[in-house]
């Protein structure tokens, strides 16, 4: 006569003890990655564009960096054109031009994947979502800081070729002054699909 088969439930209730403990455990993980680690909501890289706030950059694979500059708007300071190849895909130039096509002076706005913090001797002013720290000259280059909405950073840097071009402060001021009316209407907007 055959022995009858006698199944132990308690390693099949082990089992599945430890497939809802690794079930857990991964939720758990998808949760930080979604909110960066540090429980204050979705990082910034997994937010949809419809829900990020005015201000922030959001995924940096998207966004145009072109889109915080305008050419027509630097005008004033000679010929200008925007070079969307200049740089790397989270930068983007505007260049004055002479009257021969040579460049004078630019200025460029570059992404940051940290927002950075300035002491006293950095003037520091709040604009709508962002704050813009203006760093003093240094000899032909000039910056300026956006620190964004999603604790990120945009760098801003006017640069001249010589001395009888425009002013590198005066090129990065108007250059931030617009991309910060863009980010106060939304994030930085996204790349064309196309």
């Amino acid at each position: 006569m055959p022995h009858a088969v006698r199944r132990r439930g308690r390693p099949l209730a082990i089992g599945a003890a430890a497939l809802s403990a690794a079930a857990a455990l991964v939720t758990a993980g998808v949760v930080a990655l979604m909110s960066g680690g540090d429980g204050k909501g979705p990082a910034p890289d997994a937010m949809p564009t419809a829900t990020l706030h005015a201000g922030a950059i959001g995924d940096v694979r998207t966004a145009d960096p072109c889109k915080l500059l305008d050419a027509t708007s630097l005008g004033r300071f000679g010929d200008t054109e925007l070079d969307p190849d200049y740089g790397e895909l989270d930068r983007c130039d505007v260049l004055v031009l002479s009257d021969g096509g040579d460049e004078l002076a630019g200025v460029e706005v570059n992404f940051s994947s940290a927002a950075r913090e300035f002491d006293g001797g950095v003037a520091v002013r709040r604009a709508g979502d962002v704050e813009v720290a203006s760093m003093t000259r240094d000899g032909d280059d000039c910056e300026r800081y956006i620190a964004t909405a999603d604790r990120r950073g945009i760098v801003v840097i006017g640069s001249r070729r010589d001395a009888g071009a425009p002013d590198p402060c005066a090129l990065a001021d108007a250059a931030t002054d617009y991309a910060v009316t863009v980010l106060d209407r939304g994030p930085v907007p996204r790349r064309s699909s196309s």
